[in-house]
């Protein structure tokens, strides 16, 4: 089945961070987050030292420990992108990118999620059950 891409605002990570880790001679992106590494094998445990890490998040709490810790920066940083280098236990940064930028995201719909879409919209995004089950032959289930 074809699909069709569908344009959303969003916030996005800014060119330059997407240029940056171009320049890496591996890239491994954490399965988390929007965080990528320049070396593989990185865990929540381990961290090679020297290795480079670019995120727009640091000092933050998981599994009940704080992770991704920046020298010398006690609270957490959220929507800051930076290149970090791992030494000694700690990020030390090398370069600062900023926040997010305005722009889009794109998101894959199939026919039915258009004429769905189509349905909401012309309903001014109220759909009855009765309506669903007329229009798409679908049961509809009441919790």
């Amino acid at each position: 089945m074809r699909k069709i891409l569908v344009p959303q605002k969003a916030k996005v990570t800014p060119k330059e961070v997407l240029e940056e880790i171009k320049k890496f001679n591996y890239i491994n992106k954490s399965p988390y987050s929007l965080s990528y590494y320049n070396v593989p094998n990185v865990t929540w445990d381990y961290k090679p030292e020297g290795s480079f890490r670019i995120s727009d998040h640091w000092n933050f709490i998981s599994h009940g420990e704080k992770h991704c810790i920046l020298e010398g920066v006690e609270e957490k940083v959220e929507n800051n992108w930076m290149l970090a280098k791992y030494i000694d236990g700690k990020y030390h940064v090398l370069k600062e990118f900023g926040e997010n930028v305005s722009g889009y995201r794109f998101t894959e719909i199939n026919k039915n999620e258009l004429e769905l879409l189509k349905d909401l919209y012309n309903l001014g995004g109220i759909v009855n059950s009765k309506e669903w089950h007329k229009r798409h032959k679908e049961k509809t289930f009441i919790q």
